[in-house]
C-alpha cells in the first residue's frame, strides 16, 4: 500500500515526494551530455494528468504571472496528447523543470499544500502498475548514432534489408521501408523518448510535434497497429516515414540520440509476410504459419554478429556501410531465430512499387 512521507511540509518536499514516487515506478531518463546532469522520471502522460490535476487549482490562484505562463504551455502540451495518455509522455523533461519552478514559486507565496487524499490518490496513481510487453530471454542489438538525422538513416537502412522497400510518392521520403505493425509500434515509442529527451521547452516541444504531424501519425499507429497482427505490413508507412523525416530533420544538427535497443526477436513476425501482399490496417489478416527455417541454421546464436556484418555487405552500398559498424550484437537468447529471419528476408524478392 503506498503510504504519504509524514515528512511533506513544502511545496517542494511534495514535489520530492512525487519524483521519488515516480522514478521507483517508471524509471528515469538521465541526460549524459548536460552539464549539470538532467534526471527526469518516466512518466506516463495519465501520471501526469494525475499530478496536474492537483496542482493547477494553486497555480492558477497563487502563482507569480511568469510561473503561471510555464505552467498553461505545458497543460497546452498534455491537453493535446489525447489517446497517448498510457505511453510515456512526450513532455516529461520540460514538466517536471516547470513543477519544480512552481513549487519555488508556491513556498515563496506560503501557499498551502493539497489534502492528504489528494496526495494519497496521486502517489497510488504512480505506482499502479503498467501494462508491458516483455520476455525473461531477448536477443538485443544496440544502435548508436551522433544525430537524429544519422540515427534516422541507419533505421531506415536497416528496415529497407530486413523488410523489402518501397518508392514513395513525396519527393521527401523516396524510400519507404515495408515495416510491419510491431516495428512502428517500437519505432514510435523511440522517438517519443527522444522527443523527451530534448523537450525542454514546452512550446518548442509542441511546435516541433505540429510541424511533423507526429501526433496524427501516432494516432494511426495506435489505432491499427496496436490492434492489428505483429507481423502484418503497416498500411501507412509512407505517412509514418515522412513524419520521421520531417522531425528528425529538424534537430539532427544539434541533438544526439539515446541508443536504440533493437530486439532482434521481434523480426520473426515478419518472416510470414515475405512475398505477401500487404493486408489491410482495418481488417489484418489471420496469422498463419512461418516459412521454415533454412536447414543447418541451428546454433548460429553465437555468430550472429558476423552473419548481420556479411548480410548488410551485400545489400547496402558502400556509402552506407557505416551502419555495419554501428550494429553491436549483444546476445543474449534466442540467436538461431534471429539468424534465420536474416537469411530469410535477405533471399526474398522485393519489387519495388509507389504506394502512397
Amino acid at each position: 500500500m503506498t503510504t504519504i512521507n509524514e515528512h511533506i511540509h513544502s511545496w517542494n518536499d511534495l514535489v520530492s515526494a512525487l519524483f521519488t514516487q515516480a522514478d521507483a515506478h517508471r524509471g528515469s531518463i538521465t541526460l549524459l551530455e548536460t552539464n549539470p546532469l538532467i534526471t527526469f522520471p518516466r512518466t506516463t502522460g495519465r501520471d501526469v494528468f494525475v499530478i496536474s490535476a492537483m496542482v493547477d487549482p494553486f497555480v492558477r490562484a497563487h502563482a507569480s504571472a511568469e510561473v503561471a505562463q510555464g505552467w498553461i504551455a505545458e497543460s497546452e502540451l498534455l491537453a493535446a496528447e489525447g489517446d497517448s495518455l498510457s505511453e510515456t509522455y512526450v513532455g516529461n523533461r520540460s514538466f517536471w523543470t516547470t513543477l519544480a519552478a512552481v513549487a519555488r514559486d508556491l513556498d515563496r507565496s506560503h501557499t498551502a499544500l493539497p489534502s492528504r487524499e489528494e496526495l494519497h490518490a496521486t502517489m497510488h496513481e504512480l505506482a499502479r502498475e503498467r501494462t508491458r510487453n516483455t520476455s525473461e530471454a531477448k536477443l538485443i542489438t544496440l544502435l548508436t548514432a551522433p544525430t537524429w538525422g544519422d540515427m534516422l538513416d541507419r533505421q531506415l537502412q536497416l528496415f529497407r534489408i530486413l523488410r523489402g522497400e518501397d518508392s514513395g510518392c513525396d519527393p521527401a521520403v523516396s524510400i519507404v521501408p515495408r515495416t510491419t505493425n510491431s516495428d512502428v509500434l517500437e519505432l514510435a515509442r523511440y522517438w517519443y523518448d527522444q522527443i523527451a529527451r530534448i523537450g525542454d521547452d514546452a512550446e518548442i516541444t509542441q511546435l516541433r510535434l505540429v510541424l511533423s504531424k507526429w501526433r496524427i501519425v501516432v494516432r494511426r499507429v495506435l489505432q491499427y497497429a496496436q490492434y492489428g497482427h505483429p507481423g502484418d505490413e503497416y498500411g501507412h508507412n509512407a505517412e509514418f516515414w515522412r513524419a520521421l523525416t520531417v522531425l528528425a530533420g529538424r534537430d539532427e544538427r544539434d541533438h544526439q540520440p539515446a541508443p536504440w535497443a533493437l530486439d532482434l526477436e521481434a523480426l520473426a513476425p515478419a518472416m510470414r509476410n515475405a512475398g505477401e501482399a500487404p493486408s489491410s490496417p482495418t481488417a489484418p489478416n489471420p496469422p498463419t504459419a512461418a516459412p521454415p527455417a533454412a536447414p543447418g541454421l541451428l546454433g548460429l546464436g553465437d555468430a550472429l554478429g558476423g552473419l548481420v556484418n556479411r548480410v548488410v555487405d551485400r545489400v547496402i552500398d558502400g556509402a552506407k556501410r557505416t551502419l555495419v559498424a554501428q550494429v553491436k550484437p549483444v546476445l543474449y537468447a534466442g540467436g538461431a531465430v534471429a539468424g534465420a529471419v536474416v537469411l530469410y528476408l535477405l533471399f526474398r524478392p522485393a519489387p519495388p512499387s509507389c504506394r502512397p
